[in-house]
């Protein structure tokens, strides 16, 4: 309801407060009136007092109470990279094993499974150096200040901004949304990027603004995505709130490289690797481009035999059946090897290749060695 939805975390209330000066949290037990129908006896009332300083910096490890978070459930990525696993996030993690000392999400993403993952500490490993700049800002800036760096940057550029003026302020509506009115700002802000590449807080706010939050560049290496339908809005805010306080909960370290780096690491019997490739059938642009190749799925399966025969536990996200083809490569790599292949119940509804025809089903696996 509208009351839930503007109710500010606890993470939030500390960030900003955290900006001022030294912060202390005062809690007691509170008793809501009630006519005798419902009784919470789990409620706490809670003063913060801030003791302001002049020449306080910001600092980013602000935990927010567990009774108050950001987000309930999975914290979903600010980043809605192409194949992404907040959705099979309740079946995957069930397949996982709970004593884990390091957590490798490789191909990682937006980060979606590593940021969920229950582990002594996660290593989030992307090849794709904007992202892994994207998610060490979202995680290293105090959230009120890179709140506050994305509201000035929106007015600089002169974008929407619904969550503050709402839908009716613009002249549009939730169906419609607000690509025609971003438009012409998003453009420049897209060529301020690509000028030279360095403004990462220039990228995050065109990853908000651009098609489906997702985040693409073209074979000169420049950001092409046109501009979407939503803003920076309650959930855009929500999602990097709640990833911002959980990647500092956690010892959680980002690192771009190439998958086939991950040798060099210090990976032992008691650590976990998660790896989520691209899809050699398939099923987005980077196939299209030619980002995934038959040598890098052979690559990708010498790798990890080689790192079941060290006793490193895996589990590899893949698809493999697509509109009547075969993945014949990991068909035969995971027979030949005893791995067992967990079929997941997922359907990509919002997906162009789409199909109830049975020529046309998407099986979507996970493959472990243990």
């Amino acid at each position: 309801n509208a009351r839930s939805q503007s109710r500010i975390s606890d993470h939030e209330i500390l960030s900003a407060l955290k900006r001022k000066g030294e912060v202390k949290i005062f809690e007691t037990d509170f008793k809501q009136f009630t006519t005798g129908k419902s009784n919470k006896n789990d409620l706490r009332e809670r003063i913060f007092l801030c003791k302001v300083s002049s020449g306080v910096k910001s600092k980013k490890n602000v935990v927010a109470s567990r009774r108050n978070p950001v987000q309930q459930g999975f914290v979903k990525s600010p980043l809605n990279y192409t194949g992404g696993k907040h959705k099979l996030l309740p079946q995957i993690t069930k397949l996982f094993p709970k004593d884990i000392d390091t957590f490798y999400d490789v191909f990682a993403g937006g980060a979606n499974v590593g940021i969920n993952a229950r582990a002594s500490r996660i290593v989030c490993v992307e090849k794709n150096k904007y992202v892994t700049s994207l998610l060490q800002l979202i995680q290293k800036t105090n959230f009120d200040d890179l709140n506050q760096k994305i509201l000035n940057t929106i007015e600089e550029f002169g974008l929407s901004q619904s969550y503050i003026k709402g839908y009716d302020f613009y002249g549009a509506d939730s169906s419609s949304g607000l690509g025609k009115i971003n438009k012409e700002a998003f453009i420049k802000l897209r060529d301020e990027f690509n000028k030279d590449k360095d403004r990462i807080d220039l990228l995050l706010v065109l990853v908000l603004y651009s098609f489906n939050n997702q985040i693409r560049f073209n074979t000169k290496g420049h950001f092409n995505l046109p501009v979407g339908k939503r803003d920076y809005n309650g959930s855009s805010r929500k999602n990097i709130a709640a990833f911002n306080q959980l990647a500092n909960e956690k010892k959680l370290t980002f690192k771009n490289t190439d998958f086939r780096n991950i040798e060099k690491l210090t990976i032992t019997g008691n650590d976990f690797v998660y790896l989520d490739p691209p899809y050699l059938l398939g099923l987005a642009s980077y196939n299209e481009l030619g980002g995934w190749t038959e040598q890098d799925e052979r690559d990708l399966y010498s790798l990890l035999t080689r790192l079941d025969k060290r006793g490193v536990r895996f589990a590899l996200s893949n698809v493999i059946e697509h509109k009547g083809e075969t993945n014949t490569i990991m068909k035969l790599w995971a027979k030949e090897n005893g791995y067992a292949v967990n079929k997941l119940d997922f359907h990509y509804k919002n997906s162009n290749y789409h199909s109830t025809a049975k020529d046309n089903i998407t099986v979507e696996v996970l493959v472990t060695n243990y």
